[in-house]
């Protein structure tokens, strides 16, 4: 873990990979926003991901990587230091847990509110809070750029997954912050192929009524 500290310390996420960036294959699907969203205080928009059934059976045990990243802008004020009151609004994210439907994910949000500090059941390598996640030190949190991985096992992917992305107030509620959104799942052995079934899911789902933003992953 000391390397992946050292290696956020110098050169950040790493260096990019433009094949990695701009192509899915058989084992990676890559599920980005088809266009410029916008969020303001107390709001969320929440993305769902259908997972194919032979990915999350509960017999299956395949390792699955799991990335997100959030990128968003605001209008940003001199006079604050840190980055919640230097915006005029911040924005995070997270995704639902282990066994969690969809309805029961968007009723924590909405309803219920979930807490600030929340990265659900997954073992995620920076986390929302300096106190979480594998790089010790770090959180994802504190800035407009707002990667995070874990890996993970198919099993503990509901039929549902689930990424909430907030809006909180910074220093002025009437300006609204843009954002783009991606996630993306690799089966990092290669042992089972997860882009055409996902895909396939997720084009079921949007005929059916029961997604009503669609990420895209035309990628290829």
């Amino acid at each position: 873990m000391k390397l992946v500290v050292s290696t956020l310390r110098h050169i950040g996420y790493g260096v990019p990979d433009v094949e990695r960036a701009t192509h899915n294959d058989e084992y990676r699907i890559t599920l980005v926003t088809p266009s410029l969203m916008e969020l303001g205080d107390d709001e969320a928009h929440i993305f769902q991901v259908p997972i194919p059934e032979e990915l999350s059976n509960v017999g299956e045990d395949y390792d699955i990587l799991v990335e997100v990243t959030l990128s968003y802008v605001a209008n940003p004020r001199r006079t604050r230091r840190y980055v919640k009151g230097y915006l005029s609004t911040w924005l995070d994210w997270c995704c639902s847990r282990i066994g969690e439907n969809a309805e029961t994910f968007a009723c924590r949000i909405f309803e219920t509110g979930a807490i600030i500090d929340d990265d659900g059941d997954f073992n995620w390598v920076l986390g929302e809070a300096t106190n979480r996640g594998a790089a010790e030190g770090y959180s994802r949190k504190n800035g407009t750029l707002q990667k995070d991985w874990c890996i993970i096992k198919s099993n503990q992917l509901s039929d549902a997954f689930c990424i909430a992305v907030r809006g909180h107030k910074g220093w002025g509620g009437l300006f609204k912050a843009k954002y783009s959104l991606a996630v993306s799942f690799e089966a990092i052995n290669q042992d089972i192929p997860i882009y055409e079934p996902i895909r396939t899911e997720i084009e079921m789902a949007v005929e059916n009524g029961e997604i009503e933003v669609e990420m895209s992953t035309d990628r290829q």
